[in-house]
């Protein structure tokens, strides 16, 4: 339970770092520490793994990170911000918590988020923001890259 609880106050830190500083410096802080650190296989993956989504989403979507993490906005925006809750919940198993305090969203938008793309995805309902400009099929053609490069690593 500690960990959680440390793992959430760090996203919290991180938001407010990114606030204060932008994306960009606190993301090059965190790529010269990780440089620095001897990690696991699985750390490394994971990490590279991120930066592959965020790579994925703004050639997809033509959105860049900053904008998927801060926005707010309709449309491209938020379909972005959309598949990057749904696809870092999936291959990274971020916790709802943990994505909604990324986005500055509640647990709550995150959750309702991840069901109805479930939802959509079984054929049990259809709602209208996947079905909007190709989202599954980006989703799918983004899915299968992050898969290609799991198992590439795996190797």
């Amino acid at each position: 339970m500690q960990e959680k609880a440390d793992i959430q106050r760090l996203v919290i830190l991180l938001n407010k770092g990114i606030e204060k500083y932008g994306l960009q410096r606190v993301e090059d802080s965190l790529t010269k520490l990780y440089s620095t650190l001897d990690l696991s296989t699985n750390a490394k993956l994971n990490l590279h793994l991120r930066n592959l989504i965020y790579s994925e989403i703004k050639n997809e979507f033509g959105v860049a990170k900053k904008t998927i993490i801060q926005s707010n906005k309709r449309g491209n925006n938020a379909q972005a911000k959309i598949m990057a809750i749904i696809l870092l919940h999936k291959h990274l198993g971020m916790t709802k918590k943990e994505i909604a305090a990324m986005f500055h969203h509640n647990h709550h938008h995150t959750e309702l988020r991840l069901r109805s793309f479930k939802n959509t995805k079984n054929g049990t309902k259809e709602e209208k923001i996947y079905s909007q400009n190709d989202f599954m099929i980006k989703y799918g053609r983004i899915n299968r890259k992050i898969n290609k490069e799991r198992e590439r690593w795996m190797k």
